[in-house]
């Protein structure tokens, strides 16, 4: 059997690995169980080693392609957080915050927190409830899109607006002045 078409070690395998995560040979072949003292020496023969580099080539492919997904899922999130209104989680109907499970998933993804205070009346009913909706920063979408491709954005801080008597949606400003909408 050749060299060529041998199936490779548990310890090539583990350099492949290993190189691919760090880029450097001497320290994957330590990393791979090789002795410290020669690891530079195997590392420079396992990269010529064509099993191993065609191990490598497949790593780094699925590796590239892992980061794509990301990148794609963190461009269709920031995208959304960039597009999104505030009347997306407004029910047209009753003028309340649409339930939480009837949202989006992608709309899920730019809700930072929230924060639900119920006034009870003095035999402990509930007889109002203010809820606050923050949503993730749109600037802080930008700066994390500019981020991703190796730009930079500032960020910015929140704007108010009173949605009805009972809830309090608060968005981040939009780098303008800030507006408070009120409906009774």
């Amino acid at each position: 059997m050749s060299k060529e078409s041998r199936p490779l070690t548990l310890r090539q395998k583990k350099f492949g690995r290993y190189y691919v995560e760090c880029g450097n040979a001497t320290q994957a072949a330590i990393k791979a169980g090789y002795s410290p003292v020669d690891a530079g020496r195997h590392g420079f023969r396992l990269l010529r080693n064509p099993g191993v580099k065609r191990q490598i080539g497949r790593l780094m492919h699925s590796e590239v392609e892992r980061q794509k997904q990301q990148m794609d899922l963190a461009y269709q999130e920031t995208n959304y957080a960039l597009t999104r209104r505030a009347t997306d989680f407004i029910d047209k109907e009753t003028g309340g915050f649409v339930p939480i499970h009837e949202l989006p998933e992608r709309a899920n993804a730019s809700i930072e927190s929230i924060e639900i205070d119920d006034r009870l009346d003095e035999r402990g009913n509930v007889v109002g409830r203010k809820t606050k909706l923050k949503l993730v920063s749109k600037l802080g979408a930008i700066k994390e899109a500019f981020s991703v491709r190796g730009a930079y954005a500032p960020t910015g801080g929140n704007t108010t607006i009173n949605v009805d008597n009972r809830s309090v949606l608060i968005l981040p400003e939009n780098g303008r002045e800030s507006t408070a909408i009120e409906s009774h």
